[in-house]
């Protein structure tokens, strides 16, 4: 299962991978409200994240590590939102592991600046999509998820 955090929208994605091929079960963002209060927000994330974990029981819970911005206050939010995502999975075994955005990029396109477009071309390309996903969020969840199964890289 691949997570991109955030307060406002959480994408998400479970990927099946099989007989020499990933694919998509599942892709969506949980969105919250701005007039809900912070804790409310949290709750909901966690709600979903909760109903996907129990739904699909996935093996691995990877995510896009967050980055420090100029906005330290929305990076702080962001950071909540990661660690009621962690509890989630860990209530059902897993160790939510985090992995950089450049590292997702590196791995999908071999350039670890690519721009957000030409990723969701890839990551269309990559399983066949009818579309490309959208929105980025989820596009974001599925390269995560996908860069994790692709390159064998396991939980610490």
């Amino acid at each position: 299962m691949g997570i991109d955090p955030g307060l406002r929208r959480v994408g998400y994605a479970v990927l099946q991978a099989g007989a020499g091929r990933i694919s998509v079960a599942c892709a969506g963002v949980i969105e919250t409200s701005g007039e809900l209060p912070s804790g409310a927000r949290l709750e909901d994330i966690s709600s979903g994240v909760t109903q996907l974990l129990e739904e699909y029981l996935p093996d691995s819970l990877v995510m896009e590590r967050i980055l420090f911005s100029r906005n330290v206050t929305s990076a702080l939010r962001v950071a909540e939102a990661v660690g009621v995502i962690k509890l989630a999975a860990r209530r059902f075994g897993l160790e939510a592991v985090e992995i950089g955005a450049n590292q997702v990029k590196l791995a999908l396109s071999g350039d670890g600046n690519a721009p957000k477009d030409q990723m969701q071309k890839i990551v269309g390309m990559l399983l066949d999509l009818p579309s490309i996903p959208k929105p980025a969020d989820v596009a974001d969840a599925i390269a995560i998820a996908y860069s994790f199964i692709s390159r064998g890289w396991v939980p610490r």
